[in-house]
């Protein structure tokens, strides 16, 4: 179930986010993300309790982007799920471009997207392959490739 007003407002967020991102002198990440954020990688999980403390982990995603040459995320939505009102599941395929607009690399990552009087926070942040398409990317540029597991775009298991 999806609505397309509710589609355009998650990607203006996550449009937002992206610049928010990609910005040098971005602030906190409390813009985007809810406190408690949980966050969710392949070997790990953390529950920052402020926004202040989870400050570290887009902080070196911005080097590592920065790094590969990246100067620009594109986000596109693969996925949105809707659950009660005010949840959202949003499975995001973020494409990095170079300073010349092309494309040189994507990760995944899904939200779990909470919304709030002033907008979406992200509660929930699952990085399905990030950290290792960048690694890969400073080795070899042409290593971007999506996970197994996203081949076929399929429900959430609950």
């Amino acid at each position: 179930m999806e609505d397309a007003a509710i589609r355009q407002k998650v990607f203006d967020f996550l449009l937002d986010m992206s610049h928010w991102f990609t910005s040098k002198d971005r602030g906190s990440p409390a813009v985007h993300y809810a406190s408690p954020v949980v966050l969710i990688k392949a070997n790990e999980t953390t529950i920052f309790h402020d926004t202040e403390a989870f400050q570290a982990y887009p902080n070196e995603g911005y080097k590592r982007v920065m790094a590969i040459g990246g100067r620009t995320l594109l986000p596109e939505i693969e996925r949105l799920q809707l659950f009660t009102p005010g949840i959202t599941m949003v499975d995001v395929k973020w494409h990095i471009l170079g300073e010349n607009g092309r494309e040189i690399g994507f990760y995944w990552v899904t939200y779990g997207l909470r919304e709030e009087p002033d907008g979406y926070r992200i509660a929930v942040h699952i990085s399905h392959n990030a950290t290792e398409v960048i690694s890969q990317l400073l080795e070899d540029p042409d290593a971007g490739k999506k996970p197994e597991h996203l081949a076929e775009s399929r429900p959430i298991p609950l």
